[in-house]
C-alpha cells in the first residue's frame, strides 16, 4: 500500500493510465476472494489501498475510487467482503493484532461510507441488512468496538482532567518530588495522545453505527434488559462530561452528535412500541 501513496498524494493522475484498470482487477479479486490470501496482514494491506485512494482521504484519487467502486465484482461482492474481513481480522497473528484491527477497522468504515453513497453498493447492503450471512457477526464486533473505543476514551480522558487539576493547584503540585512530576507528565502525555486515537476511532466507529441505525433498525432491535439502562446511564453521567472537557478539537463534539442522534434513532422506536436495543454481544 505504501507504493500507492505516493501517487496518490503526489501524481494522481499516474492512477489513471489504461494499465491501472488491471490493478483494480487484481485488488477487487484478492479483496472479495479472501480465501485465495491466508494471510490478514496482506489483505489488510489491499483494503488500505482502498482507503489511501479513497475521496474522504484523497480527492485527487477520486477517479481511481470510482473505478473500484463501479467494478462489475465489486458492486456485488466488495460489501458482504469487507464485512466478513472487518470480523475475521480480530486475530491477525500478529504480536500488536488487538491495536492493528481497530486501525483496520477504521480503514474499512471509510470505505463503507463512501460505498453508502453509491447507489449499486447501497443496495448490496440492503440486501446483507436483510439476509446477510456477515451482518450480525459484522453488527456484534461493530457494538463490542464501539463500547471498547468509548470505555478506553472516557478512562483517558478522566486521567487527563485529573493531572490537569493536579497542575492547577501550583501551590500542591511543587510539593510533588521531581520524579512524580514527571512521571505524571509522562502519563498525561501519552493519555493525550491514546485519548485523540481512540476518539478519531470512536467517531469513526459511531459514526457507522449512525448511517446504519438511521436505515434499519431490527437487527439491533432486543428485549429491554438492565444493561441497556447502565449503558444510558453511562452516557449520561459518565461519558459526556467527560467529552465535554475534552478541548482543542472537534471529535469529542461530533461524538456527542453521533451518540445524541443514535439515542434519538431509538428513542423514537420506543415511542412506537419497538423495544429499543440492548448492547448484549455475541462472543
Amino acid at each position: 500500500s505504501i507504493h500507492f501513496r505516493c501517487p496518490a498524494r503526489y501524481s494522481p493522475q499516474v492512477l489513471y493510465e489504461p494499465c491501472v484498470q488491471n490493478i483494480v482487477t487484481f485488488l477487487v479479486v484478492f479483496i472479495c476472494s479472501q480465501n485465495y490470501i491466508r494471510n490478514p496482514y496482506l489483505i489488510a494491506k489491499l483494503v488500505e489501498v482502498l482507503f489511501v485512494t479513497n475521496p474522504a482521504v484523497q480527492p485527487r484519487t477520486q477517479r481511481f475510487s470510482e473505478m473500484m467502486e463501479n467494478h462489475q465484482l465489486s458492486v456485488k461482492h466488495l460489501v458482504p467482503a469487507l464485512m466478513k474481513f472487518y470480523t475475521d481480522v480480530e486475530h491477525t497473528g500478529a504480536t500488536s493484532e488487538f491495536y492493528d484491527k481497530f486501525t483496520i477497522r477504521y480503514h474499512i468504515s471509510t470505505i463503507f461510507k463512501s460505498l453508502w453513497q453509491n447507489m449499486g453498493h447501497h443496495g448490496t447492503f440492503l440486501e446483507e441488512f436483510n439476509s446477510g450471512k456477515q451482518f450480525v457477526r459484522y453488527i456484534n464486533m461493530l457494538i463490542n468496538d464501539t463500547t471498547f473505543l468509548l470505555d478506553e476514551s472516557l478512562e483517558s480522558l478522566k486521567r487527563i482532567h485529573e493531572v490537569q487539576e493536579e497542575m492547577k493547584n501550583k501551590e500542591q503540585w511543587d510539593q510533588l518530588p521531581r520524579e512524580q512530576q514527571q512521571s505524571r507528565q509522562s502519563q498525561l502525555t501519552q493519555d493525550e495522545r491514546v485519548s485523540r486515537s481512540y476518539l478519531a476511532l470512536a467517531t469513526e466507529t459511531v459514526d457507522m453505527f449512525h448511517i446504519l441505525t438511521k436505515q434499519v433498525q431490527k437487527p439491533f432491535l432486543r428485549p429491554v434488559s438492565t444493561t441497556l439502562t447502565r449503558k444510558n446511564a453511562h452516557l449520561n453521567h459518565a461519558l459526556f462530561p467527560g467529552l465535554q472537557r475534552q478541548r482543542g478539537s472537534r471529535t469529542p463534539h461530533l461524538l456527542m452528535l453521533f451518540l445524541t442522534k443514535i439515542k434519538i434513532t431509538f428513542t423514537g422506536c420506543q415511542h412506537s412500541h419497538i423495544q429499543p436495543p440492548t448492547t448484549t454481544i455475541e462472543h
